[in-house]
């Protein structure tokens, strides 16, 4: 009964740290096109989407960028400006400018 009690108490507070965490969703693989689409975005803060070049496996310039809200943050859109020339990686900064999550997203060329 106890082991079961804490087990409870762990999941509930495991799943509401989930729901309330800086995340991207699964983003599919993205076309060539001068928009990122990310889709849904979580930030606890608010703050920052930047689009980075990932061509060589590390982040490299900002190509584009978008704010974000505290909370969920649908249908977000990057305009990058000009067709990535490979992949890129999605970081979002907090309000203070701090990383906190990224995701590596493929281009199809």
């Amino acid at each position: 009964m106890k082991l079961t009690t804490i087990a409870l108490a762990l999941t509930a507070t495991l799943g509401a740290t989930a729901a309330t965490a800086d995340a991207f969703t699964i983003i599919p693989d993205q076309e060539v096109n001068s928009v990122v689409e990310l889709g849904l975005v979580k930030s606890i803060t608010g703050g920052t989407v930047e689009i980075r070049d990932f061509r060589l496996g590390t982040a490299g310039d900002v190509l584009g960028m978008t704010s974000v809200s505290a909370g969920a943050n649908t249908d977000v859109r990057v305009n990058v400006g000009q067709e990535p020339l490979g992949d890129v990686l999605a970081v979002l900064l907090d309000a203070n400018g701090n990383p906190v999550a990224e995701y590596e997203i493929d281009v199809v060329r």
